[in-house]
């Protein structure tokens, strides 16, 4: 049994666990992924600026409109929003009208030059894996889920190095054996 004290210390450090992620990391992380997003748009700026992506094509407006769009709402993006809008994405899929802005937006990169296309699919990828870090990073429970995988993954790639090694030892000194006492070989 637990004593009042014991219990009421570990209340106070979850309090201060909360207040301390809610009030500080978690504010550092959205300013952090909005500086993020706006080297993002810079970049973009700079091939506007070199007339690689005209800022009047539709491509640059776009892109722009999303950067802008992550800027404004990024205190709202969340794990849970993220989910509930691929749901409501794929049920608005089902009908006749539904347009599908990721695959307009890569139409109109494939229709830029080859070298704009690299620069503009780099500036995408940075922006999704911006998103996710911060998604990631803003919401304990996934952090705590994303945590727990990466070392599930650090251990299964220890045990299967170890199981690795193992082999090749034995490997090895059946080789080495099998050099020394030629009789013995299997054929």
């Amino acid at each position: 049994m637990q004593s009042p004290f014991q219990i009421a210390v570990f209340l106070l450090a979850v309090c201060g666990i909360w207040c301390v992620w809610t009030y500080g990391l978690k504010k550092f992380c959205l300013d952090s992924f909005r500086e993020n997003l706006f080297e993002l748009r810079f970049e973009l700026f700079k091939l506007g600026a070199s007339e690689e992506v005209p800022f009047g094509s539709d491509t640059y407006r776009s892109l722009e409109t999303l950067l802008n769009g992550l800027l404004r709402f990024a205190h709202r993006l969340t794990a849970a929003s993220y989910f509930a809008a691929l749901i409501q994405n794929a049920r608005a899929a089902r009908t006749k009208d539904h347009v599908d802005f990721s695959k307009q937006l890569t139409l109109k990169i494939s229709r830029m030059p080859l070298d704009s296309q690299k620069k503009l699919c780099d500036i995408l990828k940075k922006v999704n894996s911006a998103v996710i870090l911060y998604m990631v990073f803003s919401s304990l429970p996934l952090l705590f889920l994303c945590l727990c995988g990466v070392l599930y993954l650090r251990l299964k790639n220890i045990r299967t190095s170890v199981k690795d090694d193992l082999c090749s030892a034995v490997e090895e000194e059946a080789y080495t054996q099998e050099l020394r006492y030629p009789e013995y070989a299997v054929a």
